[in-house]
């Protein structure tokens, strides 16, 4: 398998635009608020950065890599966007509500579970594609199944 994928990856750009319909990161009301549930902080710190931080370095290395995009940092984008998009609580959903602020529709409540849905969604396809699940070839862990009794044990 190459170690990179095309930059015109339907997955990979259909990400990247779900990605940037998030607000921007400098918009901190909106991130310390998404960062929430995530953070259980003593000192009552704001960790928003790190989710922003986290994101934004792996679409600036696609983005820097040009036509063809290293598989690794796609893998490390779909691992973040799965990390905190997939499973959102409540509170997350109502913020991600706001997603599509110029769709027009008679109730916004159900955007935000259609975003998370649709970006775990793309992540996890693009995360089986371009990361190394278990180490080794994706053909070498294959040809072990052929070989593998008919029960596991």
């Amino acid at each position: 398998m190459s170690d990179v994928i095309d930059r015109t990856d339907p997955d990979l750009i259909h990400l990247l635009r779900l990605l940037a319909l998030l607000p921007l990161p400098d918009n901190s009301d909106y991130w310390s608020g998404y960062w929430t549930p995530y953070t259980a902080m003593e000192d009552g710190s704001d960790q928003s950065g790190y989710l922003c931080g986290r994101l934004g370095v792996h679409v600036k290395q696609i983005m820097d890599d040009g036509d063809k995009v290293e598989r690794r940092h796609v893998a490390q984008l779909a691992s973040y966007t799965l990390m905190f998009f997939a499973a959102p609580t409540t509170g997350q959903l109502e913020l991600l509500d706001r997603v599509a602020p110029d769709l027009q529709v008679d109730d916004s409540a159900g955007i935000g579970r259609r975003w998370s849905q649709d970006a775990a969604a793309t992540a996890w396809r693009l995360w089986v594609d371009c990361a190394d699940p278990g180490g080794g070839e994706v053909e070498e862990r294959l040809a072990a199944w052929t070989a593998a009794p008919r029960r596991c044990r």
